[in-house]
């Protein structure tokens, strides 16, 4: 990746992406507003044919396995989504019983098992449903994504 940043966060990005994980090059020129076009050839070349770019390919290989493995059953991102999904569904219950006392129907729909198995969401959602009868719930089926989405 070659970074040329123009606005607003964009030259943090390139900081995170050249500095930090080591993914990308940096254009130079592009502080004064003005990147040649011999200097976009020279950068594509580097990236494409030297050490450097196979470097900056290895990195975003090592970035890219462990992004899957943070997405893996148990993995950081998987569980952290997780715990996401619970607090949400915490408020949106407490939501759900300022309708009910106002007089609202509440049907809630009910995605993802594996998530809901992660933090126990059969248990909350069989608690709702003895305390508040009314509350209906639909369960959605789960969509399996391709492997082809890389």
């Amino acid at each position: 990746m070659l970074c040329w940043p123009l606005y607003a966060e964009q030259k943090m990005n390139k900081v995170v992406m050249v500095e930090e994980m080591g993914i990308a090059m940096e254009l130079v020129g592009w502080q004064q507003g003005l990147v040649k076009g011999q200097e976009v050839e020279a950068r594509v070349r580097l990236v494409m044919e030297s050490n450097a770019g196979n470097k900056l390919r290895k990195q975003v290989m090592a970035h890219k396995e462990r992004a899957s493995m943070a997405w893996t059953d148990g993995g950081m991102s998987r569980v952290a989504f997780a715990r996401f999904l619970s607090n949400a569904d915490s408020q949106r219950m407490h939501i759900n019983d300022k309708l009910m006392d106002h007089g609202y129907a509440v049907t809630a729909a009910l995605i993802d098992p594996t998530f809901q198995q992660q933090i126990n969401f059969p248990t909350t959602v069989n608690h709702v449903v003895s305390s508040k009868p009314a509350i209906r719930f639909h369960k959605l089926p789960r969509i399996e994504l391709s492997d082809n989405r890389h």
